[in-house]
Protein backbone atom coordinates (compact mmCIF):
# COMPACT_ATOMS: atom_id res chain seq x y z
CA UNK A 1 0.00 0.00 0.00
CA UNK A 2 1.15 3.55 -0.63
CA UNK A 3 2.41 5.91 2.01
CA UNK A 4 -0.11 7.34 4.45
CA UNK A 5 0.27 10.83 2.99
CA UNK A 6 -0.36 9.65 -0.57
CA UNK A 7 -3.33 7.58 0.53
CA UNK A 8 -4.85 10.60 2.27
CA UNK A 9 -4.33 12.47 -0.99
CA UNK A 10 -6.23 9.75 -2.86
CA UNK A 11 -9.12 10.05 -0.40
CA UNK A 12 -9.17 13.84 -0.54
CA UNK A 13 -11.08 15.97 -3.01
CA UNK A 14 -7.77 17.14 -4.50
CA UNK A 15 -7.24 13.83 -6.28
CA UNK A 16 -8.35 14.04 -9.89
CA UNK A 17 -8.20 10.71 -11.73
CA UNK A 18 -8.53 12.46 -15.10
CA UNK A 19 -4.85 13.34 -15.17
CA UNK A 20 -3.63 9.81 -14.49
CA UNK A 21 -2.42 7.41 -17.12
CA UNK A 22 -4.49 4.22 -17.34
CA UNK A 23 -1.75 2.34 -15.47
CA UNK A 24 -1.51 4.95 -12.70
CA UNK A 25 -5.28 5.15 -12.43
CA UNK A 26 -5.49 1.39 -12.09
CA UNK A 27 -2.91 1.44 -9.28
CA UNK A 28 -4.74 4.22 -7.44
CA UNK A 29 -8.10 2.60 -8.00
CA UNK A 30 -6.77 -0.73 -6.72
CA UNK A 31 -5.42 0.98 -3.59
CA UNK A 32 -8.76 2.61 -2.89
CA UNK A 33 -10.66 -0.62 -3.54
CA UNK A 34 -8.21 -2.57 -1.36
CA UNK A 35 -8.74 -0.10 1.48
CA UNK A 36 -12.50 -0.38 1.07
CA UNK A 37 -12.32 -4.18 1.16
CA UNK A 38 -10.09 -4.08 4.24
CA UNK A 39 -12.58 -1.85 6.05
CA UNK A 40 -15.44 -4.11 5.00
CA UNK A 41 -13.65 -7.25 6.23
CA UNK A 42 -12.79 -5.62 9.55
CA UNK A 43 -16.39 -4.55 9.97
CA UNK A 44 -17.72 -8.01 9.20
CA UNK A 45 -15.22 -9.70 11.54
CA UNK A 46 -16.08 -7.39 14.42
CA UNK A 47 -19.78 -7.88 13.79
CA UNK A 48 -19.36 -11.68 13.83
CA UNK A 49 -17.43 -11.64 17.12
CA UNK A 50 -19.97 -9.28 18.65
CA UNK A 51 -22.82 -11.55 17.52
CA UNK A 52 -21.09 -14.62 18.97
CA UNK A 53 -20.51 -12.82 22.26
CA UNK A 54 -24.12 -11.66 22.38
CA UNK A 55 -25.37 -15.17 21.65
CA UNK A 56 -23.18 -16.60 24.43
CA UNK A 57 -24.53 -14.00 26.86
CA UNK A 58 -28.10 -14.76 25.80
CA UNK A 59 -27.62 -18.50 26.32
CA UNK A 60 -26.01 -17.85 29.72
CA UNK A 61 -28.89 -15.58 30.68
CA UNK A 62 -31.37 -18.19 29.44
CA UNK A 63 -29.76 -20.85 31.64
CA UNK A 64 -29.94 -18.43 34.59
CA UNK A 65 -33.61 -17.80 33.87
CA UNK A 66 -34.54 -21.48 33.38
CA UNK A 67 -36.77 -21.67 36.44
CA UNK A 68 -38.63 -18.46 35.70
CA UNK A 69 -41.78 -18.12 33.70
CA UNK A 70 -40.24 -15.93 30.99
CA UNK A 71 -37.12 -16.83 29.07
CA UNK A 72 -34.57 -14.61 27.41
CA UNK A 73 -34.67 -14.78 23.63
CA UNK A 74 -31.61 -13.93 21.56
CA UNK A 75 -31.90 -11.28 18.88
CA UNK A 76 -32.83 -12.41 15.38
CA UNK A 77 -30.55 -9.93 13.65
CA UNK A 78 -27.19 -11.62 14.33
CA UNK A 79 -26.48 -9.26 17.18
CA UNK A 80 -26.51 -6.14 15.07
CA UNK A 81 -27.72 -3.06 16.87
CA UNK A 82 -27.53 -0.98 13.72
CA UNK A 83 -30.14 -1.15 11.02
CA UNK A 84 -29.07 -3.21 8.01
CA UNK A 85 -26.82 -1.11 5.84
CA UNK A 86 -25.41 -1.45 2.39
CA UNK A 87 -22.37 -3.33 3.64
CA UNK A 88 -22.64 -6.03 0.96
CA UNK A 89 -23.99 -3.77 -1.78
CA UNK A 90 -20.94 -1.66 -2.48
CA UNK A 91 -20.30 -0.45 -5.97
CA UNK A 92 -16.96 0.13 -7.71
CA UNK A 93 -16.57 -3.20 -9.43
CA UNK A 94 -14.51 -2.40 -12.50
CA UNK A 95 -12.44 -5.24 -13.90
CA UNK A 96 -8.85 -4.83 -15.06
CA UNK A 97 -9.90 -4.94 -18.71
CA UNK A 98 -12.53 -2.27 -18.14
CA UNK A 99 -10.07 -0.05 -16.30
CA UNK A 100 -7.85 0.18 -19.37
CA UNK A 101 -10.55 1.69 -21.56
CA UNK A 102 -12.41 3.83 -19.08
CA UNK A 103 -13.23 7.42 -20.00
CA UNK A 104 -12.31 10.35 -17.78
CA UNK A 105 -15.90 10.78 -16.61
CA UNK A 106 -16.18 7.11 -15.79
CA UNK A 107 -12.90 7.29 -13.86
CA UNK A 108 -14.22 10.16 -11.80
CA UNK A 109 -17.51 8.38 -11.21
CA UNK A 110 -15.79 5.16 -10.11
CA UNK A 111 -13.41 6.99 -7.78
CA UNK A 112 -16.37 8.83 -6.28
CA UNK A 113 -18.17 5.52 -5.75
CA UNK A 114 -15.18 4.00 -3.97
CA UNK A 115 -14.70 7.09 -1.83
CA UNK A 116 -18.39 7.07 -0.96
CA UNK A 117 -18.15 3.41 0.01
CA UNK A 118 -15.12 4.12 2.20
CA UNK A 119 -16.94 7.00 3.89
CA UNK A 120 -20.01 4.82 4.46
CA UNK A 121 -17.84 2.11 6.01
CA UNK A 122 -16.13 4.64 8.26
CA UNK A 123 -19.49 6.02 9.40
CA UNK A 124 -20.77 2.50 10.01
CA UNK A 125 -17.61 1.68 11.95
CA UNK A 126 -18.07 4.77 14.13
CA UNK A 127 -21.74 3.97 14.70
CA UNK A 128 -20.88 0.38 15.67
CA UNK A 129 -18.19 1.61 18.01
CA UNK A 130 -20.65 4.01 19.67
CA UNK A 131 -23.27 1.26 19.93
CA UNK A 132 -20.73 -1.14 21.44
CA UNK A 133 -19.66 1.49 23.97
CA UNK A 134 -23.27 2.15 24.92
CA UNK A 135 -23.90 -1.57 25.21
CA UNK A 136 -20.83 -2.04 27.41
CA UNK A 137 -21.94 0.81 29.63
CA UNK A 138 -25.43 -0.67 29.90
CA UNK A 139 -23.97 -4.08 30.73
CA UNK A 140 -21.78 -2.54 33.43
CA UNK A 141 -24.81 -0.82 34.98
CA UNK A 142 -26.73 -4.13 34.95
CA UNK A 143 -23.81 -5.93 36.58
CA UNK A 144 -23.53 -3.26 39.28
CA UNK A 145 -27.27 -3.43 39.94
CA UNK A 146 -27.06 -7.21 40.20
CA UNK A 147 -24.09 -6.92 42.56
CA UNK A 148 -25.91 -4.39 44.76
CA UNK A 149 -28.98 -6.62 44.87
CA UNK A 150 -26.88 -9.61 45.98
CA UNK A 151 -25.18 -7.46 48.60
CA UNK A 152 -28.53 -6.23 49.93
CA UNK A 153 -29.82 -9.81 50.08
CA UNK A 154 -26.69 -10.89 51.97
CA UNK A 155 -27.11 -8.02 54.44
CA UNK A 156 -30.77 -8.90 54.92
CA UNK A 157 -29.87 -12.55 55.56
CA UNK A 158 -27.25 -11.44 58.10
CA UNK A 159 -29.84 -9.23 59.83
CA UNK A 160 -32.37 -12.07 59.84
CA UNK A 161 -29.80 -14.45 61.31
CA UNK A 162 -28.84 -11.89 63.95
CA UNK A 163 -32.47 -11.25 64.88
CA UNK A 164 -33.11 -15.01 65.12
CA UNK A 165 -30.09 -15.32 67.39
CA UNK A 166 -31.36 -12.45 69.56
CA UNK A 167 -34.82 -13.99 69.61
CA UNK A 168 -33.36 -17.35 70.64
CA UNK A 169 -31.39 -15.74 73.48
CA UNK A 170 -34.51 -13.90 74.67
CA UNK A 171 -36.43 -17.19 74.78
CA UNK A 172 -33.65 -18.77 76.81
CA UNK A 173 -33.94 -15.92 79.36
CA UNK A 174 -37.72 -16.40 79.50
CA UNK A 175 -37.32 -20.15 79.99
CA UNK A 176 -34.76 -19.64 82.80
CA UNK A 177 -37.01 -17.12 84.50
CA UNK A 178 -39.95 -19.51 84.20
CA UNK A 179 -37.96 -22.33 85.78
CA UNK A 180 -37.12 -20.21 88.87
Amino acid sequence: MASERYFKFLLSDEYDPAGDSPYKFRQNYDQLAEHRDLLRNQSNAKEQTRAAKRQAEASAAASDMEGTRFSVLPDNDNGSTISPSTKQNFSASLTVAQLKRVTVDQRKAEVIKVKRDIQALKKEKKAKKDAAAAEAKEKKVREEAKKEKKQEEAEKEDQDAASELDLGQDWEKVNRAGKR
